[in-house]
C-alpha cells in the first residue's frame, strides 16, 4: 500500500462555522453596547453635575457681593444667568449683553448659551427655543440651582426662576427627576419628579 503524502485541505469557511463566528459576535455586541450606553449617560450626568457645582459656586459669590436676583420676566433679557457670567469667566459676554431690554432684541452672537450652562443629556434633545436661542438648560428654584423640565422652553438669557412644584410636576431629563443643589452649598442630589 502506498501513502501519498499529499493531503487535501479544504479551502474556504463553510456556514456553520460563519453562523457561529457571527453568534458570537451578536452576543458580545449584545454585552458591551448596553455597557457603552450606560458609561456614555454616567459621564453625562457626571458633566452636568460639575456644571451645576460651579454654576452653584459663581452664584454663591454673586450673593456674596450683592443678593439673589429677583426672578426675571420670561420675555426680557437678565437674571440670574446674565449676572453670574463674570464669575464664571465670562465677563465679555456679560458687558455685551443688556439687560431688561426683550429677549428677541439679544443679538445672534449670544443666541447659544456658555458652554457651563450646557447639560449634555438636554443638548441633543431640545437645543433651542422658537426664537433660535438656545433654552434653558438650568433653572433657579428659590435659591436652589437645578435642571430645567424637559418641557420648558424658555431661552437661557432670560434666567427662567421656577417654582419647586411647577418644576416638580414636569420630567426632568435624568431618569425623569432633577440634579439639584442650594446656595452655599457644594453637594449636589437627586430630586426625583412627582410624574
Amino acid at each position: 500500500m502506498i501513502l501519498s503524502n499529499r493531503t487535501n485541505f479544504r479551502k474556504g469557511v463553510t456556514v456553520v462555522e460563519l453562523c457561529v463566528v457571527l453568534a458570537i459576535l451578536s452576543i458580545l455586541l449584545a454585552i458591551f453596547i448596553p455597557a457603552t450606553q450606560r458609561a456614555r449617560e454616567a459621564a453625562r450626568e457626571t458633566v452636568c453635575k460639575n456644571n451645576i457645582r460651579q454654576l452653584n459656586l459663581a452664584l454663591t459669590a454673586y450673593v456674596e457681593v450683592a443678593d439673589i436676583p429677583p426672578p426675571n420676566p420670561a420675555n426680557l433679557i437678565g437674571g440670574w444667568a446674565i449676572r453670574i457670567l463674570p464669575f464664571i469667566e465670562q465677563q465679555n459676554v456679560g458687558n455685551a449683553i443688556n439687560e431688561g431690554i426683550p429677549i428677541g432684541n439679544l443679538t445672534p452672537e449670544h443666541f447659544n448659551r456658555p458652554r457651563i450652562m450646557q447639560c449634555p443629556t438636554q443638548n441633543g434633545l431640545r437645543p433651542f427655543t422658537k426664537g433660535g436661542i438656545e433654552s434653558a438648560h438650568y433653572v433657579l428654584t428659590g435659591g436652589s440651582l437645578s435642571d430645567a423640565p424637559m418641557s420648558m422652553e424658555l431661552p437661557w438669557a432670560a434666567s427662567p426662576d421656577l417654582s419647586q412644584v411647577v418644576k416638580l410636576a414636569n420630567d426632568g431629563p435624568h431618569h425623569g427627576g432633577y440634579y439639584s443643589t442650594g446656595i452655599h452649598q457644594n453637594a449636589v442630589y437627586f430630586v426625583r419628579g412627582d410624574r
